[in-house]
């Protein structure tokens, strides 16, 4: 789908602002967890079970991740089998593009190991 003008527009003025860039993320990763949940078949009660967790902890992170830890991702991540990692790297350009700026991905647990 292309982005609208207004879109783009926004994009780049906010692209570098931390908060644009910390929210982006943390639905990212949200979207990333949801999307593990439904290959393994878990609803978020059993998600909640295996971290010890009440349902609506699991829910208010699916729904609004605005507000979590780095300690809710890696429990969260864990639970479904999956490493948390991270990388920070330059600014492409040195503007403020939010995507380039940094990233976090979530992957099945051993999957980067060597074998």
């Amino acid at each position: 789908m292309e982005q609208s003008h207004e879109y783009a527009e926004r994009k780049r003025q906010f692209g570098s602002d931390p908060d644009y860039i910390l929210h982006g993320l943390l639905y990212d990763i949200a979207e990333d967890i949801y999307a593990a949940m439904e290959e393994q078949g878990l609803t978020q009660a059993e998600l909640s079970e295996r971290i010890c967790a009440h349902r609506q902890f699991v829910n208010r992170f699916l729904n609004t991740p605005h507000n979590t830890t780095l300690r809710t991702v890696v429990r969260l991540a864990t639970a479904l089998g999956l490493e948390f990692t991270y990388e920070l790297k330059p600014r492409s350009g040195g503007g403020g593009d939010a995507e380039t700026a940094n990233g976090a991905e979530l992957e099945p647990a051993g999957a980067g190991d060597a074998t």
